[in-house]
């Protein structure tokens, strides 16, 4: 039994021990604005001071019976803001620190993924062309990269128009075989057009 004649600082404490709920919201209300001025301070959140204060009144009340021992309830409310602060500051701490080696430790985003196995791709074919013989290496280059037609080409390498179309036929089946041996055909079909 506890011994109610020892001297309680705050005349509160004793009925909000016994469950009265009235006691209790006064309580509240007479230190609630001091612990989330104090809580805000420390944690430069409102958002924050809000809950923290929320959980130490919701803590006061849970342990209610262990009221009437405390002598100085300023004071033990006061360590309670700060070390409710503290934890939050640190849990915070943590959280940050997780998510920032989570991060570290995630895969490339997609579009640079995407990038570099296109580059990737785009080198294997760069690779084809240069194993090309000359002249073929040439025509292909002038049909693909600068869109000239075969006349064209014909003109240029002063060759027929059919010997043109074989070089590049013959260019196109060497490069499609070097780059399928590497990479997807279906995908080394699609770069080979683009080029």
């Amino acid at each position: 039994m506890v011994n109610q004649s020892l001297h309680i600082e705050e005349p509160l404490l004793l009925p909000v021990s016994k469950g009265d709920q009235a006691a209790f919201t006064a309580l509240f209300r007479k230190y609630s604005r001091l612990v989330y001025a104090f809580i805000a301070e420390h944690t430069d959140s409102p958002h924050i001071a809000d809950d923290l204060v929320q959980d130490i009144f919701t803590k006061i009340w849970l342990s209610r019976e262990s009221l009437v021992e405390i002598r100085q309830f300023r004071s033990f409310l006061f360590v309670l803001a700060r070390n409710h602060a503290l934890n939050d500051i640190k849990k915070r701490i943590r959280e940050r620190r997780r998510h920032l080696e989570w991060t570290i430790n995630q895969p490339q985003p997609t579009e640079e993924k995407d990038q570099q196995r296109w580059d990737t791709q785009l080198d294997i074919i760069e690779q084809a062309v240069k194993l090309l013989p000359e002249q073929q290496q040439k025509a292909w280059i002038m049909s693909r990269r600068k869109a000239m037609k075969y006349n064209e080409i014909a003109a240029e390498m002063r060759l027929s128009k059919e010997t043109v179309k074989k070089y590049i036929h013959y260019a196109n089946s060497s490069i499609i075989k070097y780059v399928s041996s590497r990479i997807d055909l279906s995908l080394a079909l699609v770069l080979i057009k683009l080029l």
